[in-house]
């Protein structure tokens, strides 16, 4: 485990290098307000435009650059009020008001402020959230996903042109179960928030054809939330209300879950999305065999041979023949691979001991 101590801390080189840039970046702010103790902002911006130009021409000159210009004069001229007259003028006009410190930072946001407003002036493409996100994304030192499909999905939606993404997945840490815990046979467990994209009423809905090959079969639904009433209503009406229990376990009784999930003899998790199924993984951590839709996070779980999958939309005929199956399976993977709170931990502070310009500690 690596220290609060080494956390903090950042190699004199990364302070060296963050200092240099606010110093080289918020120089000439303060030299321009200096200048206008005695200058006037339009002739400290043309005496800005006329040093470059002194330094720049010469360049040019000598490079056979001048013929293009010449010949785009009114562009050339355009650009130059635009770009460099007008900008310089307004920057100099409002240090008069405000410090040179804010003047610093309000220009560094332009690019930012300049993707906002570019919507008004025609700009086709649609600039969403994810679009909003890759602009501050792409500047980060180290990203983080819980999972492949989410640092793929952040790299494609956001644009991040190539940086890498480190995966770090989640958690499924659980007390041990009570000595002597043992699975309840036809017992199925669905855990998550009681919303419809959770999927719950997709097992209800397989709940009928698995009680036709397991007569004994159940279902604890564990959860909380809006969708409790049609999950119910949808129970009336395939009727199996006398084999659906839904139940709250608070979420800081982790002892409580650890116990339902070890009692079931399989957990099924039908979500339409899950970026990484810290459900999943709690039920995987205790030995139980999982089926998942074969689709986002949990797909990846299919991947990797740790969850039983089952095809988005499949008919619930043959949901229900996946979780049969599972019943008498084992889980697929071994509790002791996944991965812990404490390891997910670690590997984060490692990454920001990395990005902080220190060499991480072995755990």
């Amino acid at each position: 485990m690596t220290s609060q101590n080494e956390l903090a801390a950042m190699s004199w080189r990364s302070w060296m290098a963050f200092a240099a840039l606010g110093v080289i970046w918020g120089l000439p702010y303060f030299f321009i307000k200096l200048a206008l103790q005695g200058l006037s902002p339009a002739a400290l911006a043309w005496g800005r435009i006329v040093i470059a130009t002194l330094i720049l021409l010469p360049i040019a000159w000598r490079r056979g650059a001048l013929g293009a210009v010449i010949n785009h004069k009114l562009a050339v001229v355009a650009f130059g009020l635009m770009e460099f007259a007008m900008p310089f003028s307004a920057i100099s006009l409002g240090e008069r008001w405000i410090s040179s410190a804010l003047t610093g930072i309000l220009i560094a946001t332009v690019p930012l402020t300049v993707a906002l407003l570019s919507r008004s002036f025609g700009l086709q493409e649609r600039l969403g959230p994810w679009r909003l996100a890759g602009l501050l994304l792409r500047n980060a030192v180290s990203l983080v996903g819980v999972s492949r499909f989410e640092a793929q999905t952040m790299s494609e939606q956001a644009r991040l042109r190539g940086k890498p993404v480190t995966v770090i997945r989640n958690g499924g840490t659980l007390p041990p179960p009570p000595a002597g815990t043992v699975a309840i046979p036809g017992r199925i467990v669905s855990s998550g928030r009681l919303e419809r994209y959770k999927g719950h009423h997709r097992v209800i809905e397989a709940l009928p054809h698995v009680i036709h090959d397991v007569p004994r079969a159940h279902l604890i639904v564990l959860g909380s939330g809006p969708y409790e009433p049609e999950l119910r209503e949808l129970a009336r009406r395939l009727g199996v209300s006398d084999r659906v229990t839904i139940t709250p376990v608070p979420s800081a009784d982790r002892g409580a879950m650890a116990a339902a999930l070890a009692k079931s003899s399989v957990v099924v998790a039908l979500s339409d999305y899950e970026a990484h199924p810290v459900a999943v993984m709690e039920a995987l951590s205790v030995g139980r065999p999982v089926v998942g839709y074969d689709v986002a996070g949990i797909g990846e779980l299919v991947a990797d041979g740790w969850v039983r999958g089952v095809t988005p939309g499949a008919p619930a005929a043959r949901v229900a023949r996946d979780i049969v199956e599972a019943m008498s399976s084992p889980c697929l993977v071994d509790p002791a691979e996944v991965p812990t709170w404490n390891s997910c931990a670690d590997q984060l502070a490692q990454l920001y001991l990395t990005s902080a310009g220190r060499r991480a500690r072995p755990s």
